[in-house]
């Protein structure tokens, strides 16, 4: 709607609104005005045949005595932040479902080499748990002659330097195997924040 400020004095919400709507507009006022609470709304709306999403802040509004006297409320359009949460949402899952479903062992690591996530395929081989080994380093996992040729790996990885190398690694049985590794730098705003 594109309403100049003196189109609007003086009028209602049944002057620009449909009667159901209008009515639950005074309904939303009365409310908010009655509990002296300020309300955030998230609507949606078909407008000229299109699906609108509008946030709305009413909050009362009070004179010096601290009596309510009215409704001050601000609203604008969240139509395209949302279809772009919901875009992103969307490949977040179609992401999570390749990772997860893989037949790689897949895994990622902070700076400091500790666990953030890995795989359903990673617990398959290894044996071990997600959740045992999330916000742990890998280091105990890595066979003691490894363990340098490994960290310097790490390191050449934070650098921003993909990596690929061979390692024998600890399963949860006590048992080893050897895994060709591909190391990448994942970043957040240009930095190296994990691998």
């Amino acid at each position: 709607m594109k309403i100049q400020p003196d189109e609007i004095i003086g009028k209602t919400d049944y002057d620009f609104f449909n009667k159901g709507l209008a009515e639950k507009y005074r309904a939303d006022d009365i409310r908010i005005m009655e509990s002296g609470e300020t309300e955030y709304i998230e609507e949606k709306y078909i407008q000229n045949g299109q699906e609108v999403i509008v946030q709305t802040v009413k909050t009362p509004l009070e004179n010096e005595k601290g009596n309510t006297i009215g409704i001050l409320g601000i609203f604008w359009d969240i139509t395209e932040r949302r279809q772009i949460e919901e875009a992103l949402k969307e490949s977040e899952e179609r992401y999570r479902t390749i990772i997860e479903y893989s037949n790689d062992m897949i895994w990622t690591l902070d700076t400091e080499g500790r666990f953030l996530f890995f795989n359903k395929r990673s617990e398959e081989i290894t044996g071990f748990k997600l959740e045992d080994w999330q916000g742990k380093s890998f280091a105990p996992l890595i066979e003691q002659d490894d363990l340098p040729k490994v960290i310097e790996v790490f390191h050449r990885t934070l650098s921003g330097e993909p990596q690929q190398y061979e390692v024998s690694v600890k399963k949860e049985d006590g048992n080893n195997i050897i895994l060709l590794v591909n190391t990448a730098p994942i970043y957040s705003k240009e930095k190296v924040v994990e691998q």
